[in-house]
């Protein structure tokens, strides 16, 4: 298993009123922006699982400029985690209050679409965007936020914080160990040199 394991799923779909299937045949890409509402770190790329899948993807990260920070290929046969396929990257470090497109380019694939995704709350669902292309390409062509496509997503890593508390206790404890070992070897030494005099 990879690091998508370990990461938090960003997009979750509604349990029910999905759309399976659509549109095979005509390569397209399908993009969802969103707005980061805490500093965190994207560490997996992934999209669904629709039941009619003939191939993998390619998935991108963007700023809402269409800069490019994380691209991957995600096959068939990586991990399936919350219905879907997920590769991992190397972590991309998103930025509060900054906007984002991730996206899929579905090549010959179908897609499925349906309701507004319940998200993580670190991050806030604008809406999709797309571009019928076929190569990846930044989906510049947008739409309302009623609902979604399914469509790209990504994993939030795991936050992990050095304690530098327990650092710097334990470099105290050290220092202090070696000021006290110091103390009795000079001592030992000293009482040495009183004997041989």
């Amino acid at each position: 298993m990879n690091a998508a394991s370990a990461g938090t799923i960003a997009f979750t779909p509604p349990g029910s009123g999905l759309t399976f299937s659509a549109n095979a045949g005509n390569p397209v890409n399908l993009g969802l922006s969103f707005t980061a509402n805490a500093n965190f770190s994207v560490d997996a790329l992934g999209f669904y699982r629709d039941p009619s899948l003939v191939s993998g993807q390619t998935v991108s990260l963007y700023t809402l400029a269409g800069v490019l920070l994380a691209q991957t290929n995600v096959s068939l046969t990586d991990p399936l985690i919350g219905n879907y396929y997920w590769k991992s990257i190397t972590p991309v470090a998103l930025v509060s209050g900054q906007q984002y497109v991730v996206s899929a380019f579905v090549g010959l694939n179908p897609w499925t679409y349906g309701g507004a995704p319940t998200t993580d709350p670190r991050i806030t669902y604008g809406r999709y965007w797309y571009k019928y292309n076929p190569a990846v390409q930044f989906p510049t062509d947008t739409a309302g936020a009623a609902g979604t496509y399914y469509g790209p997503n990504f994993t939030i890593a795991a936050a992990t914080v050095p304690d530098a508390g327990a650092g710097w206790a334990g470099w105290g404890l050290a220092a202090a160990g070696a000021a006290l070992l110091g103390r009795r070897q000079g001592r030992v030494r000293t009482a040495v040199g009183c004997r041989g005099a």
